[in-house]
């Protein structure tokens, strides 16, 4: 099935220096700002200071949030852009800022599956957010929110990953109405034919997920699953049909990659579609994007690894009541609607498909029916950094796939059945 455009580290010691020198000074950014502007509430009201990734999308709800609340609650942005750091390395960066336990941050936003990461940080909300409000909410969405029972962060929204195709290098090669169905048709193309994101952090681990999950649905042991998978993808470096260059590639190199060398297709998300940088970067070839599901296997088995973005209210704010405001607003209807319609990004709550035309369900049925969590566990975001090392070690033939596949299977509990 394709999806249509709509209308509408391994860490070096340079990047751990940069990393460092980042959170300091977003820590000094926070901690320096005026007191009276971040926790009082004199005639220009609240204000809260939020960082995420501030896209148009982004940007948009929180103008309009101000205007609503004008006078009593302004958010104010810290914009942690992807186009310049990884996930792994916001998630460091956040967590540097965060131990100093001021009250200068009030919202930010997590990865999903950063939860039990940033749980000491967080503000509970099981007695803000209970009954009618929680139902209203997919679980696919929700059940990320909790640990050990308690409700620690509300979703924003969800994504998921897919492929890339450019429609018009396939016209060229008289392949327009290519869609590649499984991995065994993918490892037949030709040489420098697709990219993905085969660097040593998070994006390397939803790569190697998709797959993984899939042949976990299929049938297959853990060991098996792995070992096969850590194959597949060195084996399509090595046979060139992913260029060697992948190793060094996050979610924004891979695709200017894969712009500036016309490869006819790459691995991205689901809110790429609608990614304004990204169209920023390369307008007419950005234009040529088409969008369709990550491949299956011949027996009909395949899986796309779940992202998106919760949001956290820190422990230490002044203003939780209206810390909380701000985040029932991103969960109303109309707002869920905006981002989808905006950004691409897939709505968190029920509501948010109501009004959607019967082909979009279609599609979204699909994605849901495909979508895995990447696996569930307190430590997973610390043991993350030595998984996705060991895979990018054995795509870049340091380590062989057997030797691999018996470390990553002592760190992490793959299935829900393992102990």
């Amino acid at each position: 099935m394709m999806i249509r455009k709509g209308k509408k580290l391994k860490v070096t010691p340079n990047i751990a220096i940069l990393l460092i020198f980042a959170a300091l000074l977003l820590s000094a950014f926070i901690q320096y700002l005026p007191f009276s502007l971040v926790s009082g509430s004199g005639e220009e009201g609240v204000r809260l200071y939020y960082a995420d990734n501030m896209s148009y999308t982004h940007l948009s709800v929180i103008r309009d949030f101000n205007r609503k609340y004008s006078g009593r609650i302004e958010i104010v942005p810290i914009d942690l852009p992807f186009t310049k750091f990884t996930t792994n390395e916001r998630k460091e960066l956040l967590a540097r800022s965060l131990r100093s336990r001021n009250n200068r941050l009030d919202i930010f936003s997590i990865d999903i599956i950063w939860v039990s990461r940033f749980r000491s940080w967080a503000l509970p909300l099981d007695s803000y957010f209970s009954g009618e409000k929680l139902d209203g909410i997919l679980p696919e969405a929700l059940e990320q929110c909790y640990l050990d029972g308690n409700l620690i962060c509300m979703p924003m929204y969800l994504d998921i990953g897919l492929l890339l195709y450019r429609q018009d290098i396939l016209d060229s090669l008289g392949q327009s109405d290519l869609e590649i169905r499984t991995w065994e048709q993918l490892a037949s193309m030709p040489s420098g034919s697709y990219v993905f994101q085969g660097r040593a952090y998070e994006g390397l681990m939803c790569n190697f997920y998709d797959m993984f999950s899939a042949r976990i649905k299929g049938g297959s042991d853990t060991r098996t699953a792995m070992l096969l998978t850590l194959y597949y993808f060195r084996d399509l470096i090595r046979s060139g049909v992913a260029p060697e260059a992948v190793l060094d590639f996050d979610e924004n190199g891979s695709y200017y990659y894969a712009f500036d060398n016309d490869i006819p297709v790459f691995r991205g998300w689901f809110s790429q579609i609608a990614d304004k940088a990204l169209e920023e970067y390369a307008p007419e070839k950005f234009a040529q994007l088409r969008a369709g599901v990550i491949p299956g296997f011949e027996n009909g088995f395949s899986s796309a690894t779940w992202g998106g973005w919760n949001l956290m209210i820190s422990d230490q704010t002044p203003h939780p009541e209206e810390a909380v405001l701000f985040l029932e607003y991103i969960l109303s209807d109309s707002i869920q609607t905006r981002i989808y319609d905006m950004g691409h990004f897939i709505p968190v709550t029920r509501s948010g498909y109501r009004d959607l035309p019967p082909e979009e369900v279609e599609i979204f049925d699909a994605v849901f029916d495909m979508g895995v969590h990447r696996p569930r566990q307190e430590d997973y975001t610390f043991l993350s950094d030595q998984v996705v090392s060991i895979i990018h070690q054995v795509l870049n033939q340091r380590l062989t796939p057997e030797s691999g596949a018996e470390q990553l299977l002592q760190l992490i509990r793959w299935t829900d059945g393992e102990s």
